[in-house]
Order: structure tokens, then C-alpha cells, then sequence
């Protein structure tokens, strides 16, 4: 027999209900409503004979979409509180959140703040540089602006600052022969991959970059 506790939580996304359960008292009586949280319908989409998805698949899909909390407003949630808050509904239904399910969600979010949904890239959280999923997995830490992936990008306040320090330093790639990277890097090339991630620079701060550049 399952435990109260899971009894009352969505089997995709773990948000728990007070005095509710998704799939009856028995766990084998689908209600039929939305989650609160992810917009599972239970009995539907997390039943993989119903809807030929199942949790595992529509768990997939949330997070790809930035595991959006649908019971807060999530534009009023820094990361740190979001990370948080789905750190502790993934543990009710006993899934650890790991780094790779961080750096995903993070990329997602990114992705669908900028109006960029290429689900085929990963970007960098601190430079924006565009990585396929299979050279993301290969690297532990960015083949551009050095930063250790889930270590130096894991809060706003250290992505700012990480980011910060390279541009001052010139904001020049640190494996500048990598071929995956523009030959003759350039003030251009910085912008471009900058705003894969939403981040412009002012005029203020080119020119200082620039300067940085001609010290390299």
C-alpha cells in the first residue's frame, strides 16, 4: 500500500495536495483533473496506456518547457526560488534534482524567455555560446568563457558575477582555436551570443570591453 503522502502527490511533478488525491484514496482511481502545478491530467497523460506518453515522458516535456509552476506566477520567482520549490516536489515523489535536470530547466527557461525554442542547443548561462546536447555532455566546463558548468552558473547572483569578471578580462574565448568557436572572435561575434541568453551589452560596456581586448 503507498503512503498517504505520495497518494497525494502528482506522480510528474510531486506538487501535494493537502486533502486531495490524484488518483483516489486507492491509488487506482484516476480523477481526471489538471494539476495545479504541471498540467497533468491524471489518468491521461500520466498513464502511458491512455495517452502513449506516461510520467516519465510528460516529466520530459515540463521541464524541456522550463517545468513551469503553474500554481505561482513564475515571472514572480527569482531562480533560486523556483530551484528550490521544484527541488522539494521532485523529492515527494523521490527524485533527486541532479545537475543535469538544474542546467536543463535553467537553458529552458532561457530558451523560452528569448523566444528561442531550438530544444536541439544548450547555452551557456554566463557567455550564451550554443552547445548541441551530445557537446554539452562531453564538457564539463565552457569551451568559451571557462565557467564549470552547475558550479558557476548555479544562481543568478554567480552567473552575474562570473560574467562580469570575463568581460572585464577582454571577454576573449579561452580555447580560441576550438573549431566549434568564430575564427577572428570579434565585438560581433560577443554580441551575437550574448543575446542567445537575453543579455545586451550598453555602449558603456563595449567600449570598456574593447579596450580589454586590444590588452590580449
Amino acid at each position: 500500500m503507498q503512503n498517504n503522502q505520495l497518494l497525494r502527490c502528482c506522480r510528474v511533478c510531486g506538487f501535494e495536495y493537502a486533502n486531495y488525491y490524484p488518483w483516489g484514496e486507492d491509488g487506482n482511481s484516476a480523477s481526471y483533473d489538471v494539476c495545479d502545478c504541471c498540467g497533468c491530467e491524471f489518468g491521461y497523460d500520466d498513464d502511458e496506456g491512455a495517452s502513449g506518453k506516461g510520467v516519465l515522458v510528460y516529466r520530459q516535456e515540463w521541464f524541456n518547457k522550463g517545468a513551469p509552476l503553474l500554481e505561482q506566477d513564475d515571472k514572480e520567482l527569482t531562480q533560486e526560488k523556483k530551484l528550490s520549490t521544484l527541488k522539494q516536489q521532485l523529492s515527494n515523489i523521490g527524485i533527486e534534482l541532479d545537475s543535469n535536470i538544474v542546467f536543463q530547466v535553467k537553458n529552458s527557461l532561457h530558451k523560452h524567455q528569448n523566444g528561442n525554442l531550438n530544444a536541439k542547443n544548450f547555452y551557456c548561462l554566463i557567455c550564451g555560446l550554443s552547445y548541441t546536447e551530445r557537446d554539452f555532455c562531453l564538457h564539463s566546463s565552457c569551451i568559451c568563457c571557462n565557467c564549470k558548468f552547475t558550479y558557476d552558473d548555479n544562481s543568478d547572483d554567480a552567473i552575474s558575477t562570473y560574467r562580469q569578471v570575463w568581460l572585464n578580462n577582454g571577454a576573449y574565448p579561452f580555447y580560441p582555436d576550438d573549431p566549434r568557436l568564430p575564427k577572428n572572435w570579434s565585438m560581433s561575434h560577443l554580441k551575437t551570443q550574448l543575446a542567445n541568453i537575453g543579455f545586451n551589452l550598453t555602449d558603456e560596456m563595449i567600449a570598456e570591453i574593447e579596450k580589454n581586448m586590444r590588452k590580449i
